[in-house]
């Protein structure tokens, strides 16, 4: 993963982690959500 990847995949993830505060989702579903992202962003690489 290049730098500017990296950087805008944690932005994109920031986005995330607000969002679901202001839902008001669950810690697990944010896992399993993490979990998927990590599988996806290994096939890129």
């Amino acid at each position: 993963m290049t730098m500017k990847n990296q950087s805008s995949f944690h932005k994109r993830v920031k986005n995330i982690e607000i969002a679901c505060e202001r839902h008001n989702v669950s810690s697990e579903v944010l896992r399993r959500f993490w979990e998927i992202n990590k599988l996806k962003g290994r096939e890129a690489e």
